[in-house]
This record gives C-alpha cells, structure tokens and sequence, in this order.
C-alpha cells in the first residue's frame, strides 16, 4: 500500500516493512528461512491519487483542510451537474468546520470524489512531528488506518504476511498469492493466530478443533492463518 507523505520535509520516500511480531513467531514455529513482511511505500503528495492514507502533522491539519477547500470552492464556481455540485456544497460544510472528508461522507461519496485532485477523502493519520516517528508504532497504526489488514501463510520455506482490503473474501485473498489458486479454489483451512500459538502446533490446533473450513465467501479476518486448498 502507498501512504502520501504531507508537509514532512526529512521523511524519505520509499518502502518500509511493518513491524509484526507474529511474523516472529511464525518463523520460530515453522522454522522458516524466509520472512515477508507486509510494506508501506511513502510517496510524494503529488501522487496521491495512488495513496490509501495521507501521512503527515498534526500542526499540517489546517493546512490540508484548507488546501481540499480552496478546490472545492473553486469547483463550485464553475458550471457542474447538479449531482455534483450538491456533493461539493456538502464537503464545504464539512471542511469549513475544519474536518476532514474521509470521517463525514459515504463510501459512494468518496468513490466519486477520489476522481478529484483532495487529500482529505482518504484517512489521514498525524504525529506530532518528524521526531516523534516511531517505526514501531507509526508504521502500523498507518497501515491499519488505510483499511487494510494481514492474514498470514507459513511453512519452512517462508513465513508471510499478505495485505488486503478488510471486507475481502477468503476467494479473492487466495488471488494475493497466485492466479492458479483462485482459479483451483475448493476451501480455506482458517485458524486464527491466537489459537494457532496458544496450541502450539498446526496439527494439535487440528486436534483441538480449532480450524474451521470456509468457503468463497468467507470474509478474511486480521490475524487469520490461511492454507487454500485446491484442485491445481
């Protein structure tokens, strides 16, 4: 996922791995060779059309607001459809009250106006200031701020986090990892990683009837441990 970086003039652009301690234990349980974790890829304000979360000040929040209005008012001066000069006049109201878009419209609101040069329509997350950065923290209350979340693969070759949507069916997490396995779909063997650690073992959560069998449908959870079965 890409998180735009706003009025942060030492952040560096470019990728970060989020800091997972359950990917450790992954590793340590399966003895893996290999970790992947999931990353944030900082990009520049300039392209944040790409971004799912705009990364910046807390002392920068009047400055994005302000720089959302000053569109919006500008679109409204020009001859618009209708449809979409009532959705203009209700994101003024909003950010004249110095709030940002993404908390106060619908999902369909946002789908329209992410077509438009705004920052606030996607989340925002502050700091206080560059120095207070802490990767440990930061990195993934900016990821889960994004709407995204992890479900977790493993064995001795590697251990993996894979980013999602949260919302994403369990048939179309299986694609994350290959276009074979989407196509081969039968089931996911779901166990979550707090059972999985507290039984110590794949097999002993097996045991213990902990591993649920979910079909397409089946909505990925954060934390899921995953193994798609499939006719491929």
């Amino acid at each position: 996922m890409k998180a735009a970086i706003y009025g942060l003039d030492n952040f560096p652009v470019g990728k970060k791995n989020v800091p997972d301690e359950r990917l450790d234990r992954l590793e340590e349980m399966f003895q893996s060779k290999k970790v992947t974790s999931v990353q944030i890829e900082f990009i520049s304000v300039e392209d944040v059309k790409d971004a799912e979360v705009v990364f910046s000040k807390e002392d920068k929040k009047t400055d994005l607001v302000l720089s959302d209005l000053e569109y919006v008012q500008d679109r409204l001066t020009k001859d618009i459809p209708d449809a979409e000069k009532t959705l203009f006049s209700k994101a003024k109201e909003i950010l004249e009250k110095e709030e940002f878009l993404f908390k106060h419209l619908s999902k369909e609101e946002l789908k329209i106006l992410r077509g438009f040069p705004l920052l606030t329509v996607i989340p925002v997350y502050l700091i206080k200031d560059e120095d207070s950065f802490d990767e440990d923290k930061d990195l993934k209350e900016i990821y889960y701020a994004s709407g995204r979340i992890c479900f977790f693969t493993a064995g001795e070759k590697e251990a993996r986090a894979w980013s999602i949507q949260n919302g994403t069916n369990a048939f179309d997490a299986s694609g994350y990892i290959h276009s074979d396995i989407k196509q081969g779909f039968i089931r996911a063997e779901v166990v979550s990683l707090e059972d999985l650690f507290n039984t110590g073992h794949y097999n002993q959560a097996k045991n213990e009837g902990k591993i649920r069998l979910e079909n397409k449908d089946y909505i990925v959870k954060d934390g899921d441990y995953i193994i798609f079965r499939t006719n491929k």
